[in-house]
């Protein structure tokens, strides 16, 4: 139970060195596409990188999300941790159901089930396995993100149908 603990720990550490990294080296090409308008009403996904993590065909992923004003990614959930970083703008987050932490100006929080949690440039939020959850650009500017998600083997990004309602009830 020990050594799961703490390969967790490791695979958090991780995910959170690697957002925070990558995040210093990709605002400017994120800035440019949105500029171009090609950011009107889906979110624009770039993977930085892709790495398997297990025998099983688990990976680690590592993501540049750019929203557009007003658009939203619908209730969705990965099956492993997942890390999100704001580079620039103002991210809402509605968590449906699980767990998560947000780390704004440096100061740790659990995030309530129900509860509505804003981050701006800099702050960050990490999800336990499975956690669902909305991701929101309500302002007037692009919103630019980093993520870090583990997947399991064909799991897809934002395949909202991978999972059935059944076993994702509160997702619907």
């Amino acid at each position: 139970m020990n050594a799961s603990r703490t390969t967790a720990r490791r695979i958090a550490a991780s995910i959170v060195a690697i957002a925070l990294v990558a995040s210093t080296f990709f605002i400017l090409p994120t800035s440019e596409a949105a500029a171009e308008g090609r950011l009107a009403g889906m979110p624009s996904t770039e993977t930085l990188a892709s790495v398997s993590m297990a025998e099983d065909g688990s990976r680690l992923v590592l993501l540049k999300i750019a929203l557009a004003p007003r658009v939203t990614i619908r209730a969705h959930s990965h099956s492993g941790p997942a890390v999100i970083t704001v580079i620039s703008g103002s991210l809402q987050i509605d968590l449906l159901r699980g767990a998560a932490t947000a780390n704004q100006d440096g100061a740790e929080t659990s995030v309530e089930v129900g509860a509505t949690t804003y981050l701006s440039d800099g702050d960050s939020i990490a999800f336990a396995p499975s956690a669902g959850e909305t991701l929101s650009n309500h302002g007037n500017e692009p919103l630019l993100l980093v993520a870090s998600i583990v997947l399991e083997p064909k799991e897809l990004i934002f395949d909202y149908d991978y999972w059935t309602p059944l076993s994702r009830p509160n997702l619907q």
